[in-house]
């Protein structure tokens, strides 16, 4: 039983990674692609190997093993506020010694991830917070306890490979973010070398200058901010793979969407085999409860599908809109050419077009996004 409440610690450290420990008979991940995530964290995590190192000895846990249990909670709860400062931060609410955060129209981007990080995190508290409740009651409950173990080693195991993904994932939708607001701050910048230009003329006042050198700098702080946020998510998974979180590690692209697949997509059939599957129900130990616990999963299966429809829809509107701004910026070509527009306006909408080829990609990472956490949840996670 010591071994199988090990277990679920591990579980709870999906966004905690353990310190990297270096060996000296190993060699680090220079090259990081989607489809290796799961083969080189299984090979290299460190709690993924505590996991299953849990395995060998199962025996009736003690004062040491609740205190453990109790120590990891008051570590998800730090780490909980952490991500809540930062969500301050980025409001408003609060203030840092660099000064107040100036919103960007990316905001609500790193607001989610955050968001979505304090979500996975408090499930997994109350997950502890369960096991820590029920501790005393279930010292004498071994009889089963290999079983279960095995069970919440592979579960944890998922768990921590699925947030790798989701961080490597969220890596490239903020490349793309990044070249958005490059591309603004491109376009800013010719514009505040003409209008200084008519200043000179005597055609613009010079708070019209010191409006847009400010618009400038906020938006170089923002890609400033974005790029933080990317450099600290090659750390995390830098960490996960139990390396230096200095290492130059190259993240490839996020894979296209599989269409062929989300095609074939049936909520029914789908479910029918997940919920076979599922570790949060094969976990209860009686009929009320499982019951209960299959209404959950039933709940969380459906939303997922409808998520992955609705990731879709957006995807097509994307789409939709791409092609209605190629159509913009070839007409403003035309227009060029003889010279009805000024090279400025064509490369306003060169910058339009380009933009929105952009989120047309990061629809189609967050299409790809949806229809992997319904792939989890067919191998039986909860998420």
């Amino acid at each position: 039983m010591r071994k199988k409440i090990a277990c679920i610690i591990i579980g709870l450290l999906l966004l905690i990674p353990s310190p990297a420990i270096a060996a000296d008979d190993r060699i680090n991940v220079i090259k990081l692609s989607f489809d290796d995530i799961e083969q080189n964290m299984n090979l290299y995590n460190p709690q993924i190997a505590y996991n299953y190192d849990s395995l060998s000895n199962i025996s009736i846990p003690g004062k040491n093993e609740k205190a453990a249990l109790e120590g990891m909670l008051a570590s998800i709860e730090a780490q909980i506020l952490e991500y809540e400062n930062n969500i301050k931060l980025l409001t408003g609410e609060i203030v840092d010694e660099n000064g107040p955060y100036v919103p960007t129209q990316d905001t609500p981007y790193l607001i989610d991830i955050y968001k979505e990080l304090i979500k996975i995190s408090m499930l997994n508290k109350q997950s502890l917070e369960q096991q820590i409740k029920s501790f005393d009651a279930n010292v004498n409950k071994v009889s089963d306890a290999q079983i279960q173990a095995l069970m919440q080693v592979e579960a944890a195991n998922k768990q921590i490979i699925w947030g790798a993904e989701q961080i490597y994932i969220a890596y490239n939708t903020l490349y793309y973010q990044i070249q958005q607001q490059s591309n603004q701050l491109d376009f800013l910048k010719k514009q505040l070398d003409i209008i200084k230009l008519q200043q000179k003329l005597g055609m613009i006042s010079s708070n019209t200058i010191k409006s847009m050198e400010t618009s400038t700098k906020e938006l170089e702080m923002a890609i400033k901010m974005m790029k933080d946020q990317q450099k600290s998510m090659k750390e995390q998974l830098n960490v996960m793979l139990n390396q230096n979180h200095d290492i130059d590690l190259e993240i490839g692209a996020t894979p296209d969407p599989d269409f062929n697949l989300i095609e074939a997509m049936n909520l029914e059939e789908d479910y029918n085999k997940a919920v076979l599957l599922s570790f949060n129900v094969r976990a209860k130990s009686n009929s009320y409860e499982t019951e209960a616990e299959e209404r959950k999963f039933k709940q969380a299966f459906k939303e997922s599908f409808e998520n992955v429809a609705d990731k879709l829809e957006s995807l097509e509107f994307e789409k939709l809109k791409l092609e209605n701004q190629k159509d913009l910026y070839d007409q403003a070509e035309l227009k060029y050419k003889v010279g009805m527009i000024s090279k400025l306006a064509l490369e306003e909408q060169r910058i339009a077009y380009e933009n929105q080829w952009l989120k047309v990609q990061i629809a189609e990472d967050e299409l790809f996004k949806a229809y992997r956490q319904y792939e989890w949840m067919k191998k039986g996670l909860s998420l």
